[in-house]
């Protein structure tokens, strides 16, 4: 192995690789400087001499010198377990009962430590020498438990044997007479002689003929004769009822949309007009159909159409098929109350069942300030985002070289980070203003950095904010 001369400068270099600005500054007296990779599973490929890292799976820091990779040092071992503690002292001895059944009355004569089950009070009982004690009563009726699963469905039976093909005809209709140059199968119905025909291939065979009519039945017990009817004189259409009228006249009142008739005393209405049959709605349209809201937001829909336009009720409803994760009110505002998918609809009154729905998902929004961000290696999670960057520096917020952004709670639609200065973010990041902004396909991991030793987040020390969009699965 080659002679390595750190002289202590190996903790200087872990030093100089964190401090403000993220510069690496050159170490002198040592053969080669140290460029530290990170925690890996396996050394990295292309090494070069100087380059070191830590194997998560071995537990040990390694590095090149330049021919091939040497250990540097390794995770010590677990240390011995302890002795075992001294037994406690014993517990005093119980005492012994002596059990006398189920009576529906305590027994005569009883000595310390009878016992027995009352049928009457459903307790039990026991003698302490002076007193009957309650040892123990019946517990309460439970309640009924759950259904089990249905059992598995029984396997099928043997199919039967296939029936005999049946035989398709071709129908003529109803005709006078048989038709001409027939072919096989074909049938008709013959008006003359009322029977239906098919034919076989030779001749023509009865399928079908008309049933005989019944015998008549007796007749009927003659009614009795009818009061005389009234002569209609039609008065015509009017606004109100004619003066000094007679016994039968009729008229149409155009005010109230009735006919009525006089029967010699008071005018009676004989008939009025039918309503109108309600229309009803065919459709209905949403200004959205697809919405997404933070957690405590608000977004309001609106109909924007209702079809036909002379449908006689154009009234409608709001409803959410899961209110737990967003509410509607009657005018349509929709309040986020926690991360999820809910359905919007819009239903009209009229019974028609019609509707327009919008899909609403709830994201969820996580944030870190500055003061979040402590620890050490090369990962930082809370609130069920994580961040990993090759080189991550705690006290200066640096994430650099090439990180990635996960999370468990769903799919990132948005990611914002302020108060930074930022290099090769890399696909789906824009950058204005010390703000790093991305809204790439929502995704739960997100990539930056391009691998260079200043690409990705330089906090500098700064305030540096986190804020995570995510969609709940």
């Amino acid at each position: 192995m080659k002679r390595i001369t750190f002289l202590l400068l190996f903790g200087l270099f872990l030093l100089a690789a964190v401090v403000p600005g993220c510069k690496k500054e050159e170490i002198t007296n040592i053969e080669y400087s140290v460029i530290w990779k990170g925690s890996l599973e396996t050394a990295p490929a292309n090494p070069e001499a100087g380059w070191a890292y830590y194997n998560t799976k071995l537990g040990q820091s390694f590095i090149y010198d330049g021919a091939s990779w040497q250990v540097m040092s390794e995770n010590g071992k677990d240390g011995k377990d302890g002795k075992d503690g001294k037994d406690g002292k014993d517990g005093q001895n119980g005492l012994g009962l002596v059990w006398k059944g189920e009576l529906e009355a305590a027994p005569s004569d009883a000595e310390t430590n009878w016992a027995y089950y009352n049928s009457t009070e459903k307790k039990s009982f026991i003698y302490d020498g002076t007193t009957w004690l309650v040892l123990a009563k019946d517990g309460a009726q439970g309640e009924k438990g759950a259904d089990g699963e249905n059992g598995k469905d029984g396997t099928n039976g043997t199919n039967g044997t296939n029936g005999n093909d049946g035989a398709s005809f071709v129908w003529k209709g109803e005709l006078d007479a048989n038709p001409t140059e027939p072919q096989t199968n074909w049938a008709y119905y013959n008006k003359t002689d009322k029977k239906a025909y098919i034919y076989d291939g030779e001749k023509w065979s009865i399928l079908a003929q008309d049933g005989k009519d019944g015998e008549n039945g007796t007749n009927g017990t003659n009614g009795e004769n009818g009061n005389d009817g009234t002569i209609i004189v039609w008065q015509g259409s009017l606004t109100a009822a004619p003066a000094s009228p007679a016994k039968g006249w009729c008229y149409y009142n155009s005010t109230d949309k009735k006919s009525y008739m006089y029967d010699g005393t008071t005018w009676q209405m004989i008939a009025q007009d039918g309503q109108d049959a309600p229309i009803p709605v065919t459709g209905i349209t949403l200004n959205k159909t697809t919405a997404e809201i933070t957690v405590g937001g608000t977004e309001t829909l609106s109909v924007t159409s209702v079809l036909p336009d002379n449908a006689t009720d154009k009234t409608y409803s709001w409803s959410s098929t899961n209110t737990s994760v967003a509410t509607v009110d009657a005018d349509g505002k929709v309040t986020a109350v926690a991360g999820g998918t809910t359905t919007i609809s819009a239903t009209a009154n009229d019974g028609s069942g019609v509707s327009a729905t919008c899909t609403v998902i709830v994201a969820t929004v996580v944030t870190w300030n500055s003061s979040d961000i402590s620890g050490q290696g090369n990962t930082f999670t809370k609130d069920g985002v994580t961040i990993t960057a090759a080189m991550l520096d705690f006290n200066d917020k640096n994430f650099l070289t090439s990180g990635t952004i996960t999370t468990t709670l769903g799919n990132f639609t948005k990611i914002e980070v302020t108060g930074a200065d930022y290099t090769n973010m890399g696909s789906g990041w824009t950058i204005s203003n010390k703000k790093a902004t991305w809204t790439g396909t929502a995704s739960s991991s997100v990539n930056f950095g391009n691998g260079g030793s200043m690409d990705g987040i330089c906090g500098m020390g700064n305030d540096v904010t986190f804020v995570f969009t995510i969609e709940v699965q």
